[in-house]
């Protein structure tokens, strides 16, 4: 809720006021991918690195919601709407593809932390709940 309360206000912010921002939606940041979520959300840090500068640097950013993605075969987002920043991500998890899927079964296709944008906390519970992140 608060991801959308802030993208929304920024947006608010830039329509009524001219206020540019980026808001950065970055699923998994880690040195490797560790899991077979991971091959399509990753990000590596060096491209987290060039999306930031990106969003430093550009002309004019408007307002923009672009995703912390690297350059992986598989992608859960696109940002093709977000070219204006010229970011280019140079990394890619697929080098790490045969060692995850050795150390990692596939998962449910039906299981909520698979299915869902959300991953392993679409499983979890209410925290009132007893074992609610088991």
């Amino acid at each position: 809720m608060s991801k959308c309360f802030v993208e929304d206000l920024a947006k608010l912010y830039f329509h009524k006021f001219g206020i540019e921002s980026a808001c950065l939606r970055i699923n998994s940041c880690f040195p490797e991918p560790t899991d077979r979520r991971h091959l399509a959300t990753w990000v590596s840090f060096d491209d987290l690195t060039r999306l930031v500068t990106r969003c430093l640097i550009s002309e004019r950013i408007g307002f923009t919601v672009a995703y912390g993605i690297s350059n992986n075969p598989e992608r859960f987002f696109s940002n093709e709407k977000v070219r204006h920043l010229g970011f280019i991500p140079e990394d890619s998890s697929e080098p790490y593809r045969e060692q995850v899927e050795a150390a990692t079964p596939p998962g449910d296709p039906h299981a909520p932390e698979v299915e869902y944008v959300g991953g392993v906390f679409c499983k979890w519970g209410h925290p009132d709940d007893e074992g609610w992140n088991a």
